[in-house]
Formats: structure tokens, sequence, C-alpha cells
């Protein structure tokens, strides 16, 4: 069922509206915020007034996250709804503030990111949502720090600077047009920042003594092989150093790490939340049975995420194969 074309609520771009058929929402697709619901309580206070600059860059930040995790994310006032919904309130991301001073950094990661496994010097592009995920307001803040980067030798793009040069003053560019390189000199800089950001390796996060852990690992193991990484866990890495500080440098030196948490392994979740906070990509994967068993299930903190919830090794390897294709990105559009 099509519905109609308006600009999306949030970040302003042309998206397709439509009602839902069993909640008093409105359901919007957009090309940067993917997709999204607001029930109509939420809806008539943001055609009274717009959100706050900041408040609304971590909107859409949240939103794309949710999307790109699987889920979709419901601006309302509160409520409670099965996966792969998740209900979010916008006065929680109302009066927090946004650091700025890592954003140069961060932006020069992501570049990296997009030529992962490809020739160092290859052009890349950026996106609108590679902004918002940086929380960014868009091209039109994102183009103030390429200026910088730009200025610093970390990155190239004749075109760009030809088009800046022409000073048109406070006009926003489709930034997305433009190819970028990453020099020599913000290569240096990325090895320094990111030692793991053109990694191949993927660590896994499990429990050594489940029932079926040879089944669960062959199942990450084959679909991260399938995907082009490689995974391996502690006990199959050389090494002569402590086992909990082996850990964290597997971590450190991974591109993600996939978080096997049936039998809610105490080790798991340290290992899942230390990847999450250096900014490693973490996929949760969980047995149905006990995702679905209440008085068991995943520990609260992490219970809002969308886990991967399989039955067999099969199960296993092909949703973990979609997951990675998904979110782990690897190079960047021709």
């Amino acid at each position: 069922m099509s519905g109609k074309s308006k600009p999306c609520l949030f970040c302003k771009n042309e998206a397709e509206w439509m009602g839902v058929s069993n909640r008093d929402a409105s359901e919007i697709n957009c090309p940067v915020c993917i997709r999204y619901q607001v029930t109509r309580m939420e809806l008539h206070s943001l055609e009274k007034e717009e959100l706050p600059a900041a408040q609304r860059v971590l909107v859409i930040s949240q939103t794309i996250r949710d999307a790109r995790s699987g889920m979709v994310t419901i601006w309302s006032s509160g409520g409670t709804v099965e996966k792969p919904y998740i209900v979010r309130k916008l006065g929680d991301y109302a009066g927090r503030t946004i650091s700025h001073a890592g954003k140069p950094d961060a932006l020069l990661e992501t570049c990296a990111k997009k030529l992962a496994g490809l020739n160092p010097f290859q052009h890349f592009r950026l996106e609108e949502q590679d902004a918002y995920l940086l929380q960014m307001d868009g091209f039109r803040e994102m183009q103030q720090w390429l200026r910088i980067l730009l200025d610093q030798k970390l990155l190239e793009s004749e075109t760009f600077e030809k088009v800046d040069r022409r000073g048109l003053g406070g006009t926003t560019y489709d930034v997305k047009t433009f190819p970028f390189y990453i020099s020599a000199k913000g290569w240096a800089r990325i090895e320094e920042l990111f030692r793991n950001v053109n990694s191949n390796k993927a660590f896994i996060a499990m429990a050594f003594g489940h029932s079926e852990r040879a089944s669960i690992q062959k199942a990450v193991e084959d679909a991260c092989a399938a995907t082009g990484w490689e995974a391996f866990t502690i006990d199959k890495k050389e090494h002569i150093n402590g086992i909990t500080d082996e850990i964290i440098a597997s971590i450190n030196q991974s591109r993600f790490i996939v978080a096997e948490f049936t039998g809610n392994n105490p080790g798991v979740y340290y290992e899942a939340g230390y990847a999450a906070g250096k900014g490693i990509p973490v996929v949760l994967v969980v047995k149905k049975a006990q995702l679905d068993d209440q008085a068991q299930g995943v520990h609260f903190d992490t219970r809002h995420i969308n886990h991967i919830a399989w039955t067999d090794y099969d199960d296993l390897k092909k949703k973990l194969i979609n997951r990675i294709n998904a979110v782990i990105p690897r190079s960047s559009e021709p």
C-alpha cells in the first residue's frame, strides 16, 4: 500500500507516510531515518513546535541506529510493544548536550571504515546517515568538519575544495556527490587512533562450558567466513599474557564482536560492554528458548537490544550472515 509523500518529521527529506492499522500512529519511510512510527499525540506536538537542534539530531541518530539493528522505533509517550518494535520517548532526548571535540577523529574513522578491505587510496563517498550517526546536524554541519580535515591534509577532495573555494557562504552542499580520499597523513592518524579499523577479525564472546558450544562456535565462524571475516575465540589464540589482558587486546584488534548470551555468562556481558564502550560493533545472539523464558531471558540492561534468537546451527548461521551484511560495513559505494 503506497502512502503520501511528505517531508520527514525530523530530517525534512521527502518521505513516504502511511497509516498504521493496529495503532493510532503514522509510519514514515525516509531515505535517511529509514523507518519509524509516531503516535498521533506526538505528531500533534511536533507539528506545533519543532524539536531543538540537538534533540532532533539525537532523535534521528537513535532512529537510524534502531533501524540498522532491525528495530522499528515508535516515538510515543509510553506503552509496550513486541519486537521488532521499540517505544522511545522524545522527552528522553531533551536537554542533552552533544560533545563536539571528538567529531573530527570520529569522522575520520567513518571514512576509514568505508575503505575496509579495499585499496587505502580508493575514493569513497559520505551519506547523510553518516552525519547523523556522528551526531552532526546533517550535511550542513558535516561539511564544516570536512573542511577541517581537508585543511589538516588528512583528507583530499579536489572537487569539494574547488566548489568550496567559490565562497558560497551558508550554502549546504550535497556532500554525497563528492569523492573523498584519505591521505597518507590521514592513514597515519587513523592507525594512531583506531588500530582495529581495517581489521578483518571478529571476536567471539561466549561461555566455554556451554553444552552446545561446538555447534554455536562453528555457526558463528562459518557465518563470519561466508561474509569475509575471520572469527576467533580467545582459547584459539596463542599468547603469553594474562587471560583478561589478552581478551581486552583481542577485542581492541577486532572489527566487531559476536556476543553469545546463552547461559547469561557474566564474562560475555563484560566483554560486550567493553566493546560497546570502545565503539566496536556488537552483534548479540542467544538461544530462542532462553529469550522466550521470562524467568531467565537476558539481563535487563540488554533486553531492549535486538538479539538474534537462534534455534540450531543452520538458523544461527543464516541469521548471523544477514545481520553482519546489514550492520558491519566493508566498503564504500562505487
